[in-house]
Parts: structure tokens; C-alpha cells; sequence
């Protein structure tokens, strides 16, 4: 998503790419675990640090970049831009971790909600307390609105495999 979102903005790409780079070398613990990740998932013989935080994949580099049934979305921009200024807040990298996680986790629902709406124009209802959450009529409301999510995702992948299968 990242990688799609700073198609067209370059110099978006190579702030989000620097900044990754610098927060992984400042903090030592995390960039052996990026590497772990990173030897486990690569196949060519000889990779570059600077390689870490690179968000397209590179001619003669053989590794694993994941791929989108759709390269162009309006949500592919706007994570960008809420990704791009998540990093630059001047946070540790531990304190930063959980909300880049519930960032990624919240940009990845609204994808796949948005990929399973019957129609363009259907609109896409995602309700939440960020504040107490202990509210009853706002965990019930909360709770209504995930399933009614989670019934349109079920029907869309239905209808797919029955789509795959006939």
C-alpha cells in the first residue's frame, strides 16, 4: 500500500524510505529483527543495509515485494500521507511501534471493507470510541457496525470462490 500510495510522489517515497533507514539504525534491538526478517524472506546473496526501508522492489534484486489486485486507490495515498507523518513525530521507536501496528491494522481493514462493497458508491461505515469505549450504546453500536462489516467481507469472498469454482 505504502508503495502504491508514493507512486506518484517521489520525493514522498525517498522521505518515508530515509526515515525508516535512520529510525532502524538508531535503535539496535529492532534492526536485528528487521534483519532476521529480512534474511528469512531474502533470496539473493548479497543485501545492502540501505535496502531495509525500500518501498518498491529493484531490477536484479531477487526478493518478495507483495502485490495488490489494484495498484491505483485513494487509500493508497492517504496511508502514505498518515504513514509519512506518523514517523516524523518525534517519538521513541518502541513508542512509535504500537501506533504504527494500529495504523497498518486500521489501513488494511478499510481496504479490504472497501474491496468488498457491493457498489462504488456504497458507503462504509467503521464506528469507534477513541475515547472511553466503555460506553454501552457506543460498544454496542461499535459492535453492530463490525458485524456488518465482517457480514459484507464474508458474502464478497463467497461470492468468489463460488466465481473461482464454477
Amino acid at each position: 500500500m505504502l508503495s502504491y500510495g508514493t507512486e506518484k510522489q517521489p520525493y514522498l517515497r525517498k522521505e518515508i524510505e530515509a526515515r525508516m533507514e535512520e529510525l532502524l539504525q538508531r535503535n539496535k534491538a529492532i534492526e536485528k529483527i528487521v534483519s532476521k526478517i529480512i534474511n528469512v524472506l531474502d533470496n539473493d546473496e548479497e543485501t545492502k543495509e540501505s535496502d531495509y526501508a525500500l518501498l518498491k522492489s529493484i531490477e536484479n534484486v531477487n526478493r518478495e515485494y507483495p502485490r495488490l489486485p489494484i495498484t491505483e486507490h485513494v487509500l493508497f495515498d492517504r496511508f502514505a500521507q498518515e504513514y509519512h507523518q506518523l514517523i516524523h513525530l518525534n517519538l521513541d521507536i518502541f513508542e512509535m511501534f504500537h501506533l504504527l501496528v494500529s495504523l497498518v491494522g486500521f489501513q488494511l481493514i478499510q481496504y479490504m471493507y472497501d474491496r468488498t462493497k457491493k457498489d462504488d458508491n456504497d458507503k462504509l461505515i467503521m464506528f469507534f470510541d477513541c475515547l472511553d469505549g466503555q460506553v454501552g450504546q457506543v460498544l454496542k453500536l461499535s459492535a453492530q457496525s463490525f458485524q456488518e462489516n465482517e457480514a459484507m467481507v464474508r458474502e464478497k469472498f463467497e461470492k468468489e470462490l463460488k466465481r473461482l469454482f464454477n
